[in-house]
């Protein structure tokens, strides 16, 4: 993760809001809100309104170990 707390459409971000913290991808509604959607698609997206977020970092690099 790269400390940012600024996100743009399509970014993975690690975010709080409430007592919630998730790392998903990210979209701007219209409408004020932040859609989270998960890369798991056996989740459900949702939406949250923009000023109850707060964003942490940016997801930059994945390592995955296939031991």
């Amino acid at each position: 993760l790269r400390r940012q707390n600024t996100a743009e459409d399509g970014d993975i971000m690690l975010a709080s809001f409430g007592n919630e913290v998730t790392l998903q991808r990210v979209a701007f509604g219209d409408d004020g809100t932040v859609l989270f959607t998960p890369e798991n698609r056996r989740l459900t997206a949702f939406a949250v309104p923009v000023d109850e977020v707060t964003f942490h970092g940016k997801l930059v690099a994945l390592y995955r170990d296939m031991d």
